[in-house]
């Protein structure tokens, strides 16, 4: 049977809404993620996932992400990348 993905929660009441979103468990692995790993932990996670940037050379994200840390520099914007 076809479950759909992207539109799934289209006829959601009230789905604009940020606290729509997160009663349906949306930010769950965010806050997992800020309140039980440490950044280095985060940053193996990303590198197992074998996660790769859409861009043209398809960089796997854990070296981005690695290369970001080992930097030590802070973004001057806070970057959270979503795929």
């Amino acid at each position: 049977m076809f479950e759909p993905v992207l539109l799934r929660n289209v006829d959601v009441p009230d789905g604009h809404l940020l606290s729509t979103y997160e009663a349906g468990g949306g930010y769950r692995a965010l806050r997992k993620a800020l309140g039980e790993y440490t950044p280095d932990e985060i940053v193996e996670l990303v590198k197992e996932s074998n996660l790769r940037g859409r861009g043209g050379c398809r960089v796997p994200d854990g070296h981005e992400v690695e290369l970001r840390a080992e930097s030590g520099r802070q973004a001057e914007i806070p970057l959270l990348q979503c795929r």
